[in-house]
């Protein structure tokens, strides 16, 4: 009797321990539950910030092809300007090469005061 009460007693106190096992177990993947929960949240924010860098990425990409067709653009217009300008310096100074053949005579009886004659010839 002695020994069976001992077995009991011991059996009761494994019986507590184990009890007290399970409640550790279970608070601990109760735990890991929330935690796994919690990951699983960032986990999702993270990837709808990488889906908004995504798209803000896009955007400047799109801008900067903007700019990119903007800047050829202005060369090509500042090319044609540049040659515009070297034309008309050109003529002027055909002009002024024309106009080196004519010689004003001042006429007092001119109302214009100057008049535009040719050279002899």
């Amino acid at each position: 009797a002695e020994e069976t009460a001992l077995l009991i007693e011991s059996a009761v106190k494994r019986i507590a321990d184990g009890n007290g096992m399970v409640e550790t177990t279970a608070r601990t993947l109760s735990q890991i539950q929330s935690d796994t929960s919690m990951v699983a949240d960032l986990v999702g924010k993270i990837a709808s910030a990488s889906n908004e860098q995504a798209m803000g990425l896009s955007q400047i990409n799109q801008g900067l092809a903007q700019i990119d067709s903007v800047t050829q653009q202005n060369t090509a217009h500042a090319e044609q300007t540049s040659a515009a300008s070297q034309e008309l310096a050109s003529q002027a100074a055909h002009v002024r090469d024309l106009l080196q053949h004519f010689r004003l005579q001042k006429h007092e009886d001119s109302f214009a005061g100057n008049r535009l004659q040719l050279p002899p010839a």
